[in-house]
């Protein structure tokens, strides 16, 4: 019992000396004092080590008074680390009333841990954070995050929309903003100042003046782009194309030239077959957006845009990508596909090695159909993924998906397609589920709700297709407190659905759509007390 007293003082006199000589005051004299302490005590330690089973009265005293002591320096120690931790209650409770007065919500609560300061440097916010952390861990350990790009980007445009600048024309039911747009006022004031701090110009006319200025970021809205040719576009460092009529090929390979420190380029909705080669060239792109063309292929040479963050192929023809894809190490979004409410997703097919591409966050839409099923395998290897798309899935492919996505911490999206409409989904291996998840498609046959998901606190959207449930899948998902949208499409085989009292608190959006057999939907009085919106219809 001694050795384990005096154990525990050198413990804690190594915890004080850390905080005492890395603090903001000046404590060389105490520094020295623990020093020897700590060598006093590892001396004492080693005596007793030496006399360890000596049976003499005078062993036995002096291993009472050295236990006595030890416990004496514990006590001590500790109350000083209380004193230099007393303001701490004063903190706990100042965050208790900030938390009472937001959402009581997963994501909340990670947005809140994410902006306290945490200084490395510092001994007491190490303090601090070694405190309050056991009480935090009750929480997901995935909360432990970053801000990312996408993150900050949305903190400035919450900030513009706080202040009138800027008006939200959509949200999800959530309370996420999807959709934006300003008066004619501040357009008009957007534009002048732009133009007169040359940061960015709009270009809306074919005769339209572009002045003398260097461009840095330039806008051509239905007008075509041999308006450039004379033009000095050196110093481009983000074009945008707008309008049905506008072609990609018009971008003719002397005017890629122009584009040697382009690090955007967004060609939305151009009116194009091909895939433009001379972008390629581009080094420094990061962004490249070809989203809602018809282009049908990516060559191979897309592996020399080595600084690609960003590749938007969504809404194209695009079916395959070229195993050189797997060479963008600095990817963190690869979107391609389209899904329909009613129809099985289009995804595009990968080749092995995609687990190499670690910065990924956002995957969608990719096919699990690979000649060796490996993909499923490798995402496992994507621990910073925030959203997941994935179609095509066999029955086999459950247990390794399952694997993948316990790793994912991070994963706030997750949707899951069958190979086809009659093949079962098999998602009961997840034991523990990432508690970010806030959106969950699946789109296949199931036996029945996998248990995990009525464990996800934060989910605010669950989507059934196809699920030809036998039993309701109502009481499964009854009870998850942050649940807005429901959306069943053929997902049950029975001839009545009944809402129990006190269930499905916050949803507001319901759609009960081809369930064929149904004949009773039944709404118990004080259930779904929220409902806005909803939807009943066979055929």
């Amino acid at each position: 019992m001694a050795e384990v007293a005096v154990a525990g003082a050198i413990t804690l006199v190594d915890k004080l000396s850390l905080w005492l000589v890395k603090s903001w005051f000046d404590f060389k004299h105490i520094e020295i004092e623990i020093e020897a302490l700590r060598m006093w005590l590892n001396t004492i330690k080693a005596y007793l080590k030496d006399t360890e089973g000596r049976e003499d009265t005078e062993g036995l005293k002096f291993r009472s008074d050295v236990r006595d002591l030890a416990y004496e320096i514990q006590d001590e120690i500790e109350d000083l680390m209380y004193e230099a931790t007393e303001r701490l209650p004063h903190a706990i409770v100042t965050v208790g009333k900030f938390l009472s007065n937001k959402q009581q919500s997963m994501m909340e609560f990670k947005k809140v841990h994410d902006s306290l300061e945490f200084e490395p440097g510092n001994p007491f916010s190490r303090s601090f954070y070694r405190i309050l952390w056991p009480s935090y861990y009750r929480l997901p350990p995935n909360l432990k995050s970053f801000k990312t790009l996408e993150q900050v980007a949305y903190e400035y445009l919450d900030e513009l929309i706080q202040m009138s600048l800027v008006q939200a024309s959509r949200w999800d039911l959530d309370g996420r903003v999807r959709s934006c747009r300003v008066s004619n006022l501040v357009r008009g004031f957007i534009l002048s100042e732009s133009m007169k701090d040359n940061f960015f110009t709009v270009v809306r006319r074919q005769h339209t003046s572009l002045g003398g200025e260097k461009i840095c970021r330039l806008s051509l809205h239905n007008c075509s782009p041999s308006i450039l040719q004379s033009k000095d576009l050196s110093y481009l460092r983000t074009f945008s194309l707008f309008g049905r009529d506008n072609r990609i090929e018009s971008l003719t390979r002397s005017f890629f030239r122009k584009f040697r420190l382009l690090t955007v380029l967004d060609l939305e909705n151009a009116a194009s077959h091909h895939f433009p080669e001379e972008a390629v060239k581009l080094n420094l792109l990061s962004y490249l957006s070809l989203r809602n063309t018809k282009i049908e292929s990516v060559p191979k040479s897309i592996k020399k845009l080595r600084n690609l963050i960003i590749l938007d192929l969504r809404k194209t023809h695009v079916t395959i990508f070229p195993m050189e894809i797997v060479e963008l190490r600095k990817l963190i979004y690869l979107l391609v596909g389209d899904r329909d409410i009613y129809q099985a997703a289009v995804g595009a097919q990968l080749s092995s090695g995609i687990g190499c591409l670690t910065m990924l966050e956002k995957l969608s839409l990719i096919k699990a159909n690979d000649k060796n099923r490996s993909i499923v395998k490798e995402l496992g290897n994507l621990i910073r993924m925030r959203k997941l798309g994935i179609t095509e899935l066999k029955v086999e492919d459950g247990k390794n998906l399952c694997a993948s996505i316990e790793k994912m911490v991070h994963l706030c999206s997750l949707y899951v397609n069958s190979a086809s409409k009659e093949e079962y989904l098999d998602l009961n291996y997840v034991t523990n589920s990432p508690q970010l998840i806030n959106s969950l498609i699946l789109g296949g046959r199931l036996e029945e709700i996998p248990a995990w998901i009525c464990k996800l606190n934060s989910l605010s959207k669950i989507e059934l297709k196809w699920s030809k449930l036998q039993n309701s899948p109502l009481e499964a998902i009854q009870a998850l407190p942050s649940l807005k949208e429901l959306h069943l499409y053929d997902a049950y085989t029975g001839t009545v659905m009944e809402f129990s009292a006190e269930c499905f608190l916050g949803l507001k959006m319901l759609e009960i759509e081809q369930c064929n057999r149904l004949s009773k939907v039944v709404i118990q009085e004080r259930a779904l007390p929220k409902l806005q919106k909803l939807t009943i219809k066979k055929m």
